[in-house]
This record gives structure tokens, C-alpha cells and sequence, in this order.
């Protein structure tokens, strides 16, 4: 399967083998949500929204990595496809995806795992459905199930043509396509791939950079998940095209710092720190790891570009006064594209809910989905609604103490002084 792009916003997508039958497509769809059914902990997580600024939020092993890896597991069937690699079965996104027993909800009745992906343009919806059951011949399960849905119509594509791939089906020889079924492949394939293009996954642990590093002075397409060639993409723009990188460049004045290439041979050199305050310089290995850690988190926001992120543990190595400051970062690259963020810290998050109240970014903006266990360890996913204050909105029990061991530790504190008061005037009376 081929794209080819005419203009903006007008494709034409190969669906028939060797390149025999054509669809024309002028209408791409935005992708606005997911949903996960029987995969890993999730029974259903509802249909959760790509806003502008997302953050998941719950306790440690309540699944928000599973919403990474089902991601990224979208990222890696498309790094398949653009290298025109076909494949029939799942053994290739084993990596991300694992065995099928590894994947299915284990308290599941019905053994089908399925993957929903809702689209929107303007007042028009459509999904797309890809449905994985077990397979006495694969222990990685098999498709049995694509479906697109649009305005109450459902089309079974199974029926038409043979699954390759998420991106891209086959027509079977010998059969007749309806032609609605066949535009809403098309709109269904072409919109999933447009927003896999764009989109981008960042790690909680990322590459530690070497004191004096090889850069290639080409330009990358897209930042690997660990930020491995961050440095490179940071060289590019800064050093070749002399790009203003002013969010990577605010972020580490937060640091109290500015950014500078020392070259020492052909594409060879070292990044330098430099106080701002005092002017000493000092390679950058030589400072806090949380500085390094951050850089290609605040360089993907810079170059974000109407692309949607995934971090995973945006506030990873930072102390608490940075970790707000990262809550205005991520506010500041809400404005360039859309960002999914799995985070723990109570400090990004009341810097967000801050600058909602001070009018910096609308609550309509920014969601929130809280991720908790089950007494039958089964894990929901809940929206917590924030108002134009920045206050939550109806908050489960379980979710207002998430945030509150500080509050707890500070009531503990007082109660404890207060004792401590009390029983020396008991002394001297």
C-alpha cells in the first residue's frame, strides 16, 4: 500500500494488490480518542480523549503503562508500514504487544481483545475497530475482527479484503466493494496513519549523553523513544539551521543556564552549559542528571508542531520546584500540538490546575483520566472534570487521596508541635 500526496489534504491510497484499485480521499480525520476492551488490566477504559494536554494519573501499577504500550505498539506497526514491511500475523509487535495471554484480560469472559479508535471532523464521527482473539496456531492470537463504524453504519472488513498490518488491507480477488465500505477504508486507514506519522513516544528513562558526542549533522525524522538522537536533532537545528529553540532554551534558563556547541573535529563536539550569572562553562554530563533527562522531553515540545507526544514520567529525576515549572512547560507545548502525559507528580499538576485558573490554558483543553484497581484487580479509568478554576469535579473518594500525603504529613506535623506545646505547660504547671 502507497500514499501519495497530490495536495494538502488529498491522498490517493492503494488497496488492491499490485497496485490495481485506487480510492480517492479528500476528507482526513482527526483522531480524538482510544479505547481499550479486555486488554491487560483494563475490562474498558472508555473512550479516552487525545486533548491537548492529557494526564493520566494513578497509583503505581495501576496500568498506565498499558496505555504506553498499546500506544506504543500503534507506533511500531507504522514504523513496519513506512519501511513497506508486511505482515500477517503479530509476532512483530511482540516486542510492545507480547503473547496474546500476555495481553488479554485475564477475568475476562469473552477471550477477544479489541483496539478503538474514534476520529472526528467537524459534526462527523467515524471508528475503527481491530478486534485479536486466541489462535491454535499462534500463541500471539490472530485478527479476526476489522470494523469501521459511521453514522450507525458498520462495515465488516474481513469480508472485503485480507488484514496486513494495522495500516493498509488487501482486496480479496473475486469480490464486489460496496463503495461505502470501501470510502470508510479508506477514510479509517488513512486517518490512523496520519496520526501515527505525527505521532511520537518519549521515555521515562532516556539516553544519558557521552562527554564528547558524534553527530551526524542530518536531520532526523522523528525523536527515538530513549531521545538516543535528541543531541543529533538538538545540533541540527541549533548549530545548522540556527533555529530559535525557545522553550529548550526558557527551560534551561529555569536551570539557570543557556546552551552552546563546543566542536572538536568533523561533527564532533560536546554541550556546553554556561551560567548565566557567572559565565563558567561545563559539559553537560558534569551537571544533574535531571538537566539531560529533561532536555529531549523540552527539545520534542519545541519541535512539536502539530504532532501528538507521549511521556511517560515528564517530572522523572526533577526536584519538586522544577517538576512545577515542568507543568508550565507542558502547558506552553500544549499550544503547538497534543501531549499525553503519565505522571505521579502533584506539583505538575497543581501548576496546571494554576494556570487554568489564571486563564494560561482552558479547561477545556485539558483532561484528566484517573487510573485505579479494582477489589477484583481489574483496573477503571474515570475522567475527573476540571472547571474553569482549575477545581476537580466530582472526585471519587480514592482520587482526593491521592494527592493528600503532604496535606496528611503537614496536619501530622502540627498535631504533633501542638502536643509537644501542650505537654510542657503541663510540665510547669
Amino acid at each position: 500500500m502507497k500514499k501519495t500526496e497530490l495536495s494538502t489534504g488529498h491522498f490517493i491510497i492503494q488497496l488492491g494488490q499490485n497496485g490495481n484499485s485506487t480510492e480517492t480521499l479528500t476528507e482526513l480525520y482527526q483522531l480524538s480518542a482510544f479505547r481499550l476492551i479486555h486488554f491487560k488490566a483494563f475490562h474498558d477504559t472508555n473512550w479516552i480523549k487525545i486533548n491537548h494536554l492529557t494526564l493520566l494519573l494513578g497509583e503505581n501499577s495501576s496500568g498506565k503503562s498499558t496505555l504506553y504500550q498499546a500506544l506504543g505498539m500503534l507506533s511500531a506497526a507504522y514504523h513496519y508500514f513506512i519501511q513497506e514491511e508486511r505482515f500477517n500475523d503479530l509476532a512483530r509487535l511482540a516486542e510492545e504487544f507480547g503473547e496474546f495471554d500476555d495481553i488479554c484480560n485475564k477475568a475476562a469472559k469473552e477471550r477477544i481483545v479489541k483496539i478503538g479508535f474514534e476520529f472526528l471532523r467537524k459534526e462527523k464521527r467515524i471508528e475503527y475497530w481491530i478486534m485479536i482473539a486466541p489462535d491454535e496456531k499462534s500463541k500471539f492470537g490472530r485478527v479476526i475482527n476489522v470494523l469501521g463504524r459511521q453514522s450507525g453504519f458498520t462495515a465488516d472488513f474481513l469480508l472485503y479484503y485480507h488484514s496486513v498490518n494495522l495500516f493498509f488491507m488487501e482486496r480479496k480477488t473475486g469480490l464486489m466493494i460496496p463503495p461505502e465500505v470501501q470510502k470508510l477504508a479508506v477514510c479509517c486507514l488513512s486517518s490512523l496513519r496520519k496520526f501515527a506519522q505525527s505521532f511520537q513516544i518519549l521515555a521515562a528513562h532516556r539516553y544519558r549523553p557521552e562527554r564528547v558526542m558524534q553527530l551526524t549533522g542530518r536531520k532526523p525524522d522523528w525523536m527515538s523513544p530513549s531521545g538516543s538522537n535528541a543531541y543529533d536533532i538538538l545540533y541540527f537545528y541549533s548549530k545548522i539551521q540556527n533555529k530559535n529553540l525557545y522553550m529548550l532554551e526558557n527551560w534551561m534558563n529555569k536551570f539557570g543556564y543557556s546552551l552552546c556547541w563546543k566542536m572538536s573535529g568533523i561533527n564532533q563536539g560536546q554541550l556546553i552549559l554556561k551560567e548565566i550569572t557567572t559565565g563558567r562553562e561545563s559539559n553537560l554530563i558534569d551537571n544533574g542528571f535531571g538537566i539531560s533527562q529533561s532536555i529531549p522531553l523540552a527539545l520534542a515540545l519545541d519541535v512539536l508542531a502539530d504532532k501528538t507526544i507521549f511521556i511517560d514520567t515528564p517530572e522523572a529525576f526533577l526536584q519538586t520546584k522544577m517538576q512545577s515549572e515542568m507543568g508550565d512547560l507542558l502547558v506552553e507545548g500544549a499550544k503547538k500540538g497534543n501531549i499525553l502525559a503519565e505522571t505521579g507528580s502533584e506539583y505538575l499538576t497543581l501548576r496546571i490546575r494554576r494556570r487554568i485558573a489564571e486563564g494560561k490554558i482552558s479547561n477545556q483543553d485539558v483532561s484528566i483520566y484517573y487510573l485505579e484497581e479494582s477489589e477484583k484487580k481489574e483496573t477503571t479509568c474515570r475522567e475527573i472534570i476540571l472547571d474553569e478554576d482549575g477545581e476537580f469535579q466530582d472526585m471519587p473518594e480514592s482520587f482526593s487521596q491521592f494527592f493528600s500525603s503532604d496535606f496528611q504529613d503537614i496536619e501530622k506535623i502540627d498535631e504533633l508541635r501542638r502536643k509537644k506545646i501542650r505537654d510542657a505547660k503541663d510540665n510547669r504547671h
